[in-house]
């Protein structure tokens, strides 16, 4: 639905996590840039229809909700640290990075796309938060994946402000909403790369993670292949080691950097393991000075089983032949 509110202005508490750093007591030694093991996501239930085994690879999930429309045309602040959209920058000394070849950027996006085409039995508890010129809108979400053709996904991006979105597939066919009424989408086919828009992809961000199953695209070799290539950008990739649950768990890290023209900053951060994305982030500046910020975090439950009512389409709609 379309959650109106003047001047993106929406209040909110949102927690940084990582997959598998829980209130069980799970720590990150070695912890990842950008991640806050001492400030994790709570769990709050799990959604109806699915039932989650936790492992050292993962956490229970937690309800849906949907952002809350602030009362009246007052500001509201958002209750978040700054640093939690900072990029922090690459190649510093003294840390715990190791930075590594370009060529083994494409390769990871291969091994995401893949990640993401073969997922089954999984579930993502999700949170957005977008800052726009001052003004700020957090929401969170889930993705509920039985297979490639068999989901449910809610999603927010930058360039719809505070509609929902929302992709859901039955096996058969699938629909998309936007905010307003599901639509039909093309009937499925085989999976195929192709690149985000470069130019777009601040606001595209999370189409990054639904497109696969949407669209049958494969987004994320070919996006990270054109970062690299391009001589605008400047693209980075560093792996660590983050202790969790007394397990040690490699942790990836793509920035992309771009400092003439309008200056913008995208991060991706990759569980090392399963090869699926954690933390999406992007910082784009204005010529007035002013910033767009967006931020995506997922954290990552396997292992369930999914009654079918959880991927009915809606009802009525339209759906494609």
């Amino acid at each position: 639905m379309r959650l109106k509110f003047a001047g993106w202005m929406m209040g909110a508490a949102l927690a940084v996590m990582v997959a598998g750093c829980q209130n069980s007591g799970g720590t990150a030694s070695k912890a990842p840039v950008n991640v806050d093991p001492n400030n994790p996501a709570a769990s709050t239930g799990v959604p109806e229809g699915f039932v989650p085994k936790t492992d050292e690879t993962s956490g229970t999930g937690s309800t849906p909700t949907t952002p809350t429309t602030p009362k009246g045309e007052g500001t509201q602040s958002l209750n978040i640290p700054a640093q939690n959209f900072e990029v922090k920058p690459v190649n510093q000394p003294n840390d715990q990075w190791e930075t590594v070849a370009p060529t083994e950027i494409e390769k990871t996006g291969t091994q995401i796309d893949q990640a993401l085409a073969n997922l089954k039995d999984a579930m993502a508890d999700t949170q957005t938060t977008i800052e726009y010129k001052g003004a700020q809108l957090a929401g969170k979400g889930t993705l509920k994946v039985r297979d490639r053709r068999t989901f449910s996904l809610e999603w927010y991006q930058p360039k719809t402000e505070a509609r929902t979105h929302r992709a859901i597939g039955n096996g058969q066919k699938r629909v998309h909403s936007d905010g307003g009424e599901f639509e039909p989408l093309a009937a499925f086919g085989n999976t195929k790369s192709a690149p985000l828009k470069l130019d777009t992809l601040a606001d595209q961000m999370p189409t990054i993670v639904s497109s696969v199953f949407a669209q049958d695209q494969l987004p994320w070799a070919a996006t990270l292949k054109a970062l690299e290539a391009d001589p605008a950008f400047t693209t980075t990739m560093e792996t660590t080691t983050a202790r969790i649950q007394d397990k040690d768990r490699k942790i990836v890290r793509i920035v992309a950097e771009r400092k003439t023209g309008s200056p913008v900053t995208y991060e991706f951060v990759i569980d090392g393991e399963r090869w699926l994305p954690v933390t999406l982030r992007s910082v784009a500046k204005f010529e007035d000075g002013t910033e767009s910020k967006f931020m995506w975090t997922a954290r990552w439950a396997f292992g369930g089983a999914y009654e079918d009512k959880e991927f009915a389409l809606p009802a009525p709609t339209k759906v494609a032949n």
